[in-house]
């Protein structure tokens, strides 16, 4: 895999987030990248070895040949956000055509940005623009796209067939975005929308009828304990040896070096164990069994995988232990990956009271540290107030949003072998 490293502090904007976009059956079709603008502090700095966390620009994004995409959406479509000086610029986007969406900008179209964009449809790149008033220049550039996003969130329910029935001229699809909830979702499905994106796709809501959604209650205690008891290596290889699928994860994993550096030689499972370290395994192997039973239909292990990792990343800049910042995270966002009430996590997991009063209680300093990067989850996409601490923030959601999407990528690739 391409190293998508940087050295921070990094220069705005940066990678923070990826938002699934699905189609009429839920299926993910692709991601909109969410990236966030920060200035360049020489006061914000990332801690310890968080410096060589993997950090994905938009300029890395959009200008390297180098770039491996699937480290950053898989095998699915890339939504993006470009503006007019990179597309009239040369050389043109070094982006996969085929796998890639643009979004356009709506503002100052003129003969030179017509014909940049006409050079990028014919180099076949699928083009979007945001719904916006029908002028003639809009039209101009409706003429040359293929789909056109609305936001709900900022277009009346009662507006939406309006809106649908004025694009009926045009062999144009329609995105819904800003979906936030099952309602929204059901509404624009019925609307005649195709690709749809938001918090509701995001997170699906959740039932507590066992029958509809079944907890996977020895699978889910099992890596709780291995989350929270201190086992030795003897143990440990005892779990493991039941599952090879397990054994080749770790092993390509800890082969691969720290942060996609060089690789090591790894010859058996008790040294790819002392390698990875008792920590870092417990974190891991409760993943992998967890994120067996996510919900597959959505981007949930990448959003509990980018919370824990923030909130581990943010601690250590403000004295809170690091691994139990990561693993009171992890537990906080369980409910997101298995597609259960928080209540019944709350109820099946019987870790210790620090832990749970963190997790699910939010008391404490990482009680409130999950709160923050909870706040932070739920501003993305908006244009909110930047808060005192928003440099930071960006920094490390740009880190943990690396290191999970490459993390995520190690898993699928071992899993495969």
């Amino acid at each position: 895999m391409t190293d998508l490293r940087s050295e921070a502090p990094v220069a705005a904007p940066v990678v923070v987030a990826r938002v699934p976009v699905v189609d009429t059956t839920r299926m993910i079709v692709g991601f909109e990248l969410v990236t966030r603008s920060m200035e360049q502090d020489p006061d914000v700095q990332p801690a310890g070895d968080a410096r060589q966390e993997p950090v994905v620009t938009v300029s890395s994004l959009l200008g390297s040949v180098d770039l491996d995409l699937s480290a950053v959406v898989g095998d699915k479509l890339l939504f993006c956000t470009v503006d007019r000086a990179v597309l009239v610029s040369e050389p043109r986007l070094s982006l996969p055509p085929r796998r890639t969406v643009l979004q356009l900008p709506t503002t100052d179209v003129d003969a030179e940005l017509l014909a940049a964009v006409r050079a990028h449809q014919q180099a076949g790149f699928t083009l979007m623009v945001e719904h916006g008033e029908r002028t003639e220049k809009y039209d101009a550039l409706l003429a040359l796209v293929h789909l056109v996003k609305v936001d709900f969130a900022t277009v009346a329910p009662e507006d939406v067939l309006d809106v649908v029935a004025g694009y009926r001229d045009l062999p144009v699809r329609l995105v819904a975005s800003g979906c936030d909830t099952e309602a929204a979702l059901a509404w624009a499905q019925a609307s005649g929308f195709e690709l749809f994106g938001g918090r509701a796709v995001q997170v699906p809501e959740t039932s507590s009828d066992s029958a509809t959604a079944p907890l996977p209650l020895s699978q889910l205690q099992l890596g709780m304990e291995l989350l929270s008891q201190d086992l030795d290596f003897d143990r440990i290889e005892d779990v493991l040896r039941g599952d090879p699928a397990l054994i080749v994860q770790l092993l390509n994993m800890t082969s691969a070096g720290a942060g996609g550096g060089l690789r090591r030689q790894v010859r058996s499972l008790r040294e790819a164990l002392v390698v990875m370290g008792t920590a870092r395994l417990r974190q891991w192997a409760a993943l992998v069994i967890l994120s067996r039973h996510g919900q597959r239909e959505t981007d949930a292990l990448i959003t509990t995988l980018v919370r824990a990792r923030m909130c581990e990343l943010l601690a250590r800049s403000r004295g809170v232990d690091g691994p139990f910042a990561f693993t009171a995270g992890l537990l906080s966002a369980l409910h997101i990956l298995l597609g259960v009430p928080v209540a019944e996590i709350e109820e099946q997991i019987k870790v210790g009271e620090e832990l749970t009063d963190a997790a699910f209680g939010r008391h404490g300093a990482v009680g409130q540290l999950i709160n923050r990067v909870e706040a932070h989850e739920q501003s993305l996409g908006t244009a909110g107030p930047r808060g005192e601490d928003h440099d930071e923030v960006t920094l490390i959601a740009a880190m943990a949003f690396g290191w999970a999407t490459s993390y995520a990528d190690t898993m699928d690739t071992a899993a495969q072998s």
